[in-house]
């Protein structure tokens, strides 16, 4: 714990993954986690990054003052592909202050990267103080929000009142990774927003979401990969050993 997010051995060929590509902005590391998917760790934060013929997702773009040294890492991962959605998982600021930035680039462009959110933390992101730059451009209501991108594809699950009332997570099914926001705090206890309509129990409700979505390779071990808001990469043994101790806390 608090060490830079490790990647779970595995013993399929296909899950190889390749050597760390090491940043040259202080406090800024790429991993690959598996398939298209990428772990860009910046300022203690996860952002998850899917690479691929057609572009650059990006879920959680992190802090607008490292929104700078996020984009040059991505840019060293995916060398002249442009980011062209970007998913936020909930509203923080932490999570969004890099929108505008990595939505148009290092140079301006005629379009911009759609930016997907649920409608509730598009709501409240509108208040946050950020400029309207940093608003979703696209929202959706209850259930799930599927794309195809890259050749492959993705979900955009809404889990209701779990840290919030806007939390998803998103599930890259090709590449077999998970990222759940600050539904998984690695680092900390999770950190519910009572008044932006958190709850325990949908928390909890989220992260036993995350399991029926994760498969195993072997006794828990291994398998589906899960990105936490903070911290190392989990698998579905982790996530369960999360839920109890949050369980155990809630009783």
């Amino acid at each position: 714990p608090g060490g830079q997010p490790q990647a779970q051995p595995s013993a399929g060929g296909s899950r190889q993954s390749p050597p760390t590509v090491q940043a040259e902005s202080p406090g800024v590391t790429s991993l690959h986690v598996a398939g298209q998917v990428w772990l860009v760790a910046a300022g203690g934060r996860n952002v998850a990054v899917q690479v691929g013929s057609e572009g650059v997702l990006v879920v959680n773009p992190g802090p607008e003052d490292l929104a700078d040294a996020v984009l040059a890492e991505i840019g060293r991962i995916a060398p002249d592909k442009r980011i062209r959605v970007i998913v936020d998982t909930d509203d923080a600021v932490a999570h969004i202050g890099g929108n505008a930035k990595l939505a148009t680039g290092p140079t301006p462009m005629a379009q911009g990267a759609a930016v997907i959110s649920h409608e509730n933390a598009s709501l409240r992101s509108a208040g946050s103080g950020l400029s309207d730059r940093h608003s979703p451009t696209d929202t959706f209501f209850r259930g799930t929000r599927e794309l195809f991108f890259n050749d492959e594809p993705i979900e955009i699950i809404h889990v209701p009142a779990a840290t919030s009332d806007g939390d998803v997570i998103v599930f890259f099914r090709e590449s077999d990774v998970v990222v759940t926001g600050g539904v998984i705090e690695d680092l900390t206890y999770p950190v519910i927003r009572l008044a932006d309509g958190g709850t325990v129990n949908g928390t909890l409700a989220a992260l036993n979401r995350v399991l029926d979505i994760t498969v195993a390779e072997w006794r828990a071990q291994g398998g589906t990969l899960v990105i936490p808001n903070r911290g190392r990469i989990y698998d579905e043994g982790d996530v369960a050993e999360y839920r109890d101790m949050l369980t155990i806390i809630r009783d």
